[in-house]
């Protein structure tokens, strides 16, 4: 990270103190997400207890493939979290949050300004999405142009930023910012720091509640039996629910994209938790067989009063002597410390009682697995 130093008038005594105070503003930021992030790793650690516990109860449970499943689906939150308090930790994170105070000092008034506005509109935006895939690229496409008709340096540079940061639908509070020539530059480094720094604390709470609430379906169905409870859902909605559990995979370099055409979905009336559970486990299998550096492509086709979910990745393919096997349950790949084996015969069982269908192809390169669910058919 780059440090913009710039030689200014002394300061009257009314502005240094003015300044003390907004830099122990900054620094009481950081002192409470630390103990955030802290009272989620003690979080963390309780879930893990659970998982273990779980783990042996469904030794001897009637349900233990349902339930074995289930518990098994707790892993990809879990990774969320231990990947978001890695790079917490980690020495380049700790090196920037310790210059947060020296950049906060550098920045104009209007800065100052909008840093703070923007800060508190990250903090108080629920079920907030990061543009994806295409919805990006097309985003930050738009955005350069825009950029570069208004002369603004590193137009694509900053155009990336804006858009990666989450900001796309705020750039309009930006723009005065670019017209002090310079002092952007310092403005989006802090901003970066302290938005990642949210974004991972938003990350570690989304995963904590995911599994939270798939350990209550382990013990409503202990006890209980499987639930039935259905509702009218977006399937793009439903989809996007779930990819922060993956920024861990993102980040290394695997990439997921989706296509839907604007004037989409129709909808589909299913247990929204039981078809996320289906997403999840396509996607982590396509992680782990790209070795985290391929790309999930999802994207919807319908035909008559059907709609097919397409989840194409570019791995090395399903061998073809396994590929009459892959529904059966307990039939895996993996080592037993990846996978169980009844991930891939539950989505059948799952999609199945939805009315529905799941098929794949798979070759060298490319396999596509596709769910086809029966859509809701509204009166004109």
């Amino acid at each position: 990270m780059e440090n913009y130093h710039e030689n200014s008038p002394s300061a009257s005594a009314a502005e240094i103190i003015q300044l003390k105070q907004e830099l122990a503003a900054a620094r009481a930021i950081i002192e409470s997400q630390k103990k955030e992030l802290a009272a989620k790793e003690q979080e963390l650690n309780t879930q893990q207890a659970n998982f273990m516990m779980l783990q042996e109860l469904l030794k001897q449970a009637e349900q233990g493939r349902l339930l074995s499943t289930l518990i098994h689906e707790v892993n990809t939150p879990l990774a969320a979290i231990k990947g978001s308090v890695q790079n917490l930790k980690s020495s380049d994170n700790i090196q920037q949050l310790q210059a947060l105070p020296e950049y906060y000092s550098q920045l104009s008034e209007l800065g100052k300004k909008l840093f703070w506005q923007i800060l508190h509109l990250q903090l108080t935006t629920e079920n907030y999405f990061y543009l994806q895939g295409n919805e990006e690229r097309k985003a930050i496409k738009e955005l350069t142009q825009e950029y570069k008709a208004l002369a603004i340096e590193e137009a694509n540079e900053y155009a990336d930023r804006v858009v990666k940061l989450g900001l796309y639908e705020k750039r309009s509070l930006l723009m005065p910012l670019f017209q002090e020539k310079g002092t952007y530059k310092t403005f989006f480094e802090l901003l970066q720091v302290v938005l990642f720094l949210i974004k991972r604390i938003h990350t570690i709470n989304s995963a904590v509640e995911r599994a939270q609430k798939t350990i209550k379906t382990i013990r409503n169905l202990m006890h209980a039996g499987i639930s039935e409870k259905k509702q009218v859902i977006n399937l793009l909605d439903n989809i996007k629910s779930i990819l922060f559990l993956f920024e861990p995979y993102i980040e290394e370099g695997f990439t997921i994209q989706i296509e839907a055409p604007e004037d989409f979905l129709p909808e589909v009336e299913a247990n929204p938790d039981e078809l996320t559970h289906i997403w999840q486990n396509l996607i982590t299998n396509a992680a782990h067989a790209t070795e985290g550096k391929g790309t999930m492509k999802i994207y919807f086709t319908k035909s008559g009063d059907y709609i097919t979910i397409s989840f194409q990745d570019n791995g090395p393919g399903i061998p073809e002597e396994i590929q009459s096997k892959i529904f059966l349950p307990y039939f895996t790949t993996k080592p037993k410390d990846k996978g169980t084996g009844i991930g891939l015969a539950l989505c059948k069982e799952i999609i199945e009682k939805h009315q529905g269908e799941i098929s794949f192809t798979s070759h060298a390169g490319e396999t596509v697995f596709r769910i086809k669910l029966p859509i809701i058919q509204r009166s004109s």
